[in-house]
């Protein structure tokens, strides 16, 4: 996305490391050639990784940048050093700052390396530059994210967006570098989310008191154990099981009045013998009258 120019991926490159390459150049090229230095180094970038494979491995984005950033700060430096009519003035040197470059990026050999050293503490010059380059490492540790001046943003979005065909918007550049800077000043100024408020203190809750050594708590009285209930001999348990299934005597069946009942039965089955016996005698003295007649 960065080498086909997408805002998304210019906005996203100068967001994370805008901050960084620009505090280098501050201190590198100086305050009034950091933002031409900045834009120029995002724009060297950014042609440098549109070959295939040009990102060969873990860090070389960073790399890439890092020695734009130094090689940028360097030019605009000695530019802004020169005369009006574009003359080295009085501490000048025909050093090429290249060397210094390779110097201080550690990609010279014992030799080579020996030589810069030489030169550069005979030479002021380059001296200057020299500690100017490596007191500027610091500033590549600048976080991520950190918000960039919003003509810095513009400034290196236009040269990013300069640096190689775009295809958003139809190639218009202007409109890829608008909607780029749109999309980071958004990420600048997005809401920080409220810190939660801290919970209220938990009231005290007062020490209990002990009670006083002379009173004495009374203990609850014992539980009284249930009392078993005792269980029935075998036998009266199968008596009273079969006592419902048993006849009842007649004084059950009948009550308290039997006794009378019984007696008055008698009686009058008594009487009803004696009348019986009487008509027999009268029926025994009718037939014995009309026999003898």
């Amino acid at each position: 996305m960065l080498r086909t120019g997408e805002p998304e991926a210019l906005a996203g490159v100068c967001d994370r490391r805008g901050a960084a390459v620009y505090a280098y150049c501050q201190q590198a090229a100086g305050p009034e050639a950091a933002v031409a230095a900045a834009a120029e180094a995002f724009a060297q970038f950014r042609r440098a990784i549109l070959p295939e494979g040009a990102l060969s491995g873990k860090g070389q984005a960073e790399k890439l940048l890092r020695s734009a950033a130094r090689r940028c700060a360097l030019v605009h430096a000695d530019e802004a050093s020169a005369g009006p009519a574009g003359d080295a003035g009085a501490e000048g040197c025909d050093v090429q700052g290249g060397a210094l470059l390779v110097y201080v990026e550690g990609a010279l050999g014992p030799a080579e390396r020996e030589v810069v050293a030489t030169h550069v503490a005979d030479c002021v010059s380059c001296a200057a530059a020299l500690r100017r380059l490596q007191d500027a490492e610091a500033a590549f540790s600048v976080k991520p994210g950190t918000p960039l001046p919003v003509p810095v943003a513009r400034e290196i979005l236009t040269a990013l967006a300069h640096a190689a065909p775009v295809s958003a918007h139809g190639g218009d550049e202007s409109a890829v570098r608008d909607e780029a800077l749109r999309l980071l000043t958004d990420a600048a100024v997005s809401p920080t989310p409220e810190p939660a408020p801290e919970p209220a203190p938990e009231p005290e809750q007062p020490e209990p008191q002990p009670a006083p050594a002379s009173v004495a708590p009374e203990a609850p009285p014992p539980p009284t154990p249930a009392r078993p209930q005792a269980l029935a001999p075998p036998k009266r348990r199968m008596l009273v099981r079969l006592r419902g299934r048993l006849p009842r005597p007649m004084s059950q069946r009948f009550g308290p009045s039997l006794p009378a009942m019984l007696l008055r039965g008698s009686l009058r089955l008594l009487a009803v013998v004696i009348a019986a016996g009487a008509v027999g005698v009268l029926l025994g003295v009718g037939l014995a009258e009309l026999t003898g007649n």
